[in-house]
């Protein structure tokens, strides 16, 4: 807010050179004027003065009004506030690490959707997990503010964006006669890739009993993107995991999974089906 003293300082100034100005004007007309007339334009100019100056003092005076209702205001912001953080049991501090959690949640989601849709396909599992840290910060104490409840909002509408830029990839496929996993995953809009047909079959095992003989009408789940999961089947093994195309494509990082799972492997050679294994990305 503009100091009200200069405001006053700058009304009085324009009113001095406006008094100059009319004051060199009338010196080309001295012989037209009366002493008289020079003393009734004096007159008014002091007049008209002193309203000038009576009105600054009446806007200072609003204006010194108008900052102490401002004060006012902003004690009664901070005394409702406190009596809100008091109701949900949270403190300043509590509002400042949500606003950080968001901050950085939204940060990844702005750096992904600078990513091509093709790469998106791959990070799937990736913004589900930035779905469920959302879902756990609305629970948070402090989101039943209605500033951080605006925030969330932003950020689901973002995710939605997201989301939005996914390619609309099958995400089943109905066999048909004369198909084989092999040309599935050939396919453009499964793999484009046919090597990599041993996904499908692992992700279906609960009817393909022999990778080579699959079915007319049967619906195949076709699993997309790099999985931070893993369920162990019979006959795996950490190194045969690391090795699928999806995991690391590379055997030698079976270690990688050993160290994430340690709470339940106790032996890297002793792993066993329905474990469920946290495959780590970082």
């Amino acid at each position: 807010m503009n100091n009200p003293r200069t405001k006053g300082t700058v009304l009085l100034v324009s009113f001095l050179v406006m008094l100059l100005a009319l004051s060199t004007s009338a010196g080309f007309a001295q012989e037209k004027m009366s002493w008289e007339e020079y003393e009734a334009t004096l007159l008014s100019w002091q007049q008209r003065e002193m309203d000038a100056k009576a009105a600054i003092a009446e806007e200072e005076a609003n204006i010194e009004r108008i900052q102490t209702e401002i004060t006012s205001m902003d004690q009664r912001i901070v005394d409702i506030t406190q009596q809100m953080y008091g109701l949900l049991g949270i403190t300043q501090s509590d509002v400042d690490q949500m606003d950080r959690e968001m901050a950085a949640i939204m940060d990844h989601i702005d750096r992904m959707k600078m990513m091509s849709s093709q790469d998106l396909e791959f990070k799937r599992d990736e913004i589900d997990g930035i779905e469920m840290e959302i879902d756990q910060l609305s629970k948070w104490p402090a989101a039943g503010l209605p500033a951080i409840q605006r925030k969330m909002a932003k950020l689901r509408k973002a995710l939605m964006e997201l989301r939005g830029k996914l390619p609309k990839l099958p995400r089943s496929h109905t066999v048909v006669d004369g198909e084989c996993l092999y040309v599935i995953s050939g396919y453009s809009q499964i793999y484009d890739d046919p090597l990599k047909w041993p996904r499908i079959y692992r992700a279906n095992k609960d009817k393909i009993k022999d990778p080579n003989l699959i079915y007319p009408g049967w619906v195949l789940n076709i699993p997309r993107g790099f999985p931070s999961t893993h369920t162990v089947i019979e006959g795996e093994y950490l190194s045969k995991i690391a090795s699928y195309w999806e995991i690391y494509n590379d055997a030698r990082q079976w270690p990688r999974i050993y160290r994430a799972n340690q709470d339940q492997i106790k032996d890297p050679d002793m792993i066993f089906p329905g474990q469920m294994l946290t495959i780590p990305r970082d």
